[in-house]
């Protein structure tokens, strides 16, 4: 029991964490690639706005892979 337990709080822990990291270093990389180029250039850059786009998106989705983790994890479900 202990540890399936110990197995459910690193997954409720590291699956939505990593909902947030991705998002951050594609945000992160972005940022350095705006500061060493020129904010000009990234305002015509169409694939660093469509990453920006997509890791909002995929950041916005945190809640629900949290919700999916702790229903995974419930004994009662399993």
């Amino acid at each position: 029991y202990q540890r399936r337990a110990v197995v459910s709080l690193i997954l409720q822990g590291v699956v939505p964490s990593l909902i947030f990291g991705i998002p951050l270093v594609a945000e992160s990389t972005i940022a350095i690639y705006s500061i060493l180029n020129g904010f000009d250039d990234l305002a015509t850059n169409q694939t660093a706005a469509t990453l920006s786009m997509f890791s909002l998106t995929f950041f916005s989705s945190h809640t629900f892979a949290n919700s999916l983790t702790i229903l995974a994890c419930m004994p009662s479900y399993r």
